[in-house]
This record gives C-alpha cells, structure tokens and sequence, in this order.
C-alpha cells in the first residue's frame, strides 16, 4: 500500500503541465518539481516509448526528459516539432542527431 501512494506521490509531482516550444529550446513544465530544459542545438536523441506504458525520451547534453504519451494528448504535434527544431534524423528505431562529419586532411583517403 506504502509504494502505491509513493508512485501517486511520484505522479502529482512530476505531472506535466506545458510543453513550450520557444525559438530557442524546449521547456517542460511541472507540477512540483523544477521545470527542464533544452536547447534545439543540444537535443541529441528523441526516443519513442518501447511499450505502451513507457515514455518517450528526450536525450540533450542539458539531460534527459522523458514525456508519458498521455503528457501530450492535445499537444501530439510538439514531437514533430522537436524533430524539426532538433534537426534529427530517423535511424535505428528512434530520431537522432546527424553524426558530424569527420574533417580529413587534403588528400587523405578514407579507409574502405
């Protein structure tokens, strides 16, 4: 009975109550715990959930956030939006940034 009002505790506090998409960054809003951020320019990987039950992941070199679908009833267009602002790319199940491409010197060959 204890974990059950720990895990509704948990819930009420971390409940999401905006997803802003500024021209600079993403911001999470929540109920009682500090709101996250982070910058388009640092938004590394956006994962969907693996069950029905998980959350979609938000990877950035600010840290991660993670989003309840029911987070974004209403608001399904935010993980378009931070696809696009991210610029990332869908591969291997999820979208993730570009690798940055590796300078080479002149004349140097790539091995292959």
């Amino acid at each position: 009975m204890a974990g059950a009002v720990l895990a509704a505790a948990d819930g009420v506090a971390e409940r999401v109550t905006a997803v802003a998409l500024s021209p600079g960054e993403l911001e999470v809003r929540r109920a009682l715990v500090p709101d996250q951020r982070a910058p388009w320019a640092g938004v590394i990987e956006l994962r969907p959930p693996s069950t029905p039950l998980s959350r979609w992941r938000i990877r950035s070199a600010a840290g991660a956030i993670s989003l309840m679908p029911s987070d974004l009833f209403g608001g399904e267009d935010a993980l378009g939006e931070i696809v696009r602002r991210s610029e990332l790319e869908f591969r291997d199940g999820r979208w993730q940034r570009s690798p940055e491409p590796v300078e080479r010197p002149p004349g140097e060959r790539r091995a292959g």
